[in-house]
C-alpha cells in the first residue's frame, strides 16, 4: 500500500526577507517586532506593518542555533542555546528571515543574525514548540 501526504500551509503572511528588530519572551509567549512587517500570502501579496506572537511556547523547546559565519563552508563553528540565553546575551541585533517552517505545534525560522559590532552575518536557526496560537497583528 502507498499512502501519500502533502501538508498544505494556510499561513496568512510570509516572513521571507523580513527583518526582526526585537524579540521578547515572557510568560510563555514569544513576540517578534519587524522593521517593515511582513507580506500577505494572498494576491496582491501586499506588505503590511505588523508583529507576531507565538503563544504557549515551551521554554525547554525554544532554542537558537548560531551557526557559522555567512558563507563559511569548512568545519562547523556554532552553538546551541535557549531563547532566554540568546536574549540575555544579545540585546542589540536584527535577524533577516530566509526560511520559515510550520508543523504540528512547531515553528522554525532560519536566516542571518546581524550584530552591530560585527561585519559578518551569522547564520541562525530558531526552533519553537508551542501549544497556543500563532497570532499575526497587523495595522490593516
Amino acid at each position: 500500500m502507498i499512502t501519500r501526504y502533502k501538508h498544505r500551509s494556510d499561513v496568512p503572511y510570509s516572513l521571507h526577507d523580513m527583518r526582526i528588530e526585537k524579540i521578547c519572551f515572557e510568560d510563555g509567549t514569544i513576540s517578534f517586532q519587524f522593521a517593515n512587517g511582513y507580506v500577505s500570502t494572498k494576491s496582491p501579496y501586499s506588505q503590511v506593518d505588523g508583529s507576531l506572537r507565538i503563544e504557549k511556547v515551551d521554554p525547554d523547546f525554544a532554542v537558537v542555533f548560531l551557526l557559522s559565519d555567512n558563507g563559511y563552508m569548512e568545519e562547523f563553528k556554532g552553538c546551541k542555546m535557549s531563547m532566554d540565553d540568546f536574549l540575555r546575551r544579545y540585546d542589540d541585533f536584527s535577524i533577516e528571515i530566509i526560511d520559515e517552517l510550520y508543523g504540528y505545534n512547531s515553528v522554525a525560522y532560519g536566516g542571518y543574525l546581524n550584530l552591530p559590532d560585527r561585519n559578518d552575518l551569522i547564520e541562525i536557526q530558531m526552533s519553537f514548540y508551542h501549544e497556543g496560537d500563532i497570532v499575526f497583528e497587523t495595522e490593516e
